[in-house]
């Protein structure tokens, strides 16, 4: 009887160490498929996230290469921006036009440009606007607009910041 009684506890035993074993292998699953679904969750929240902004993401990579202008040599764009400034300049039926430019003072991606003219107030803000379009890559740091009396005329100082990119690094002059 004693033997009997014996074999079935170590039975009992071996059923209920096969049942913790089975349990604790189960969560350790259940723990691996988790891990899985949230994985891919993420996957597919990312996925539909890139598919629905595509369209803006795009814009915002062309908006973000439009503001620095590829060029050459730090010589050859302050070339380029005076030339392409002077033609606005005029454009607009301003006068008195003087361009300062200050590599000197060249940070790592942009030189300070000083811009001085005269010219109607009524151009001013066709001009400004004309150039926020057309030259993203220079925004203004600072204005400073002198009525002259007596005359439907302005003096304009514009402190520009010209943001340019290196396509060839070797020769920066």
């Amino acid at each position: 009887m004693k033997m009997n009684l014996t074999i079935r506890w170590i039975t009992i035993g071996l059923i209920w160490a096969g049942a913790l074993i089975a349990t604790y292998w189960n969560i350790d699953k259940i723990g691996l498929i988790m891990t899985e679904i949230e994985k891919e969750e993420v996957f597919r929240l990312d996925d539909s996230f890139w598919s629905y902004n595509s369209g803006n993401i795009s814009k915002v990579l062309t908006k973000r290469d439009s503001l620095v202008l590829p060029i050459e040599s730090i010589r050859l764009g302050l070339l380029s921006v005076e030339n392409s400034l002077m033609a606005l300049v005029s454009k607009h039926h301003f006068h008195e036009v003087q361009f300062e430019s200050m590599p000197e003072q060249t940070g790592d991606v942009g030189i300070p440009i000083n811009l001085y003219f005269e010219g109607p107030f009524k151009e001013i803000l066709p001009w400004l606007s004309t150039l926020e379009q057309d030259f993203p890559y220079l925004p203004v740091r600072h204005v400073k607009i002198t009525a002259i009396p007596f005359s439907k005329q302005s003096k304009y100082q514009f402190r520009l910041y010209f943001r340019y990119k290196l396509s060839n690094p070797e020769d920066t002059t």
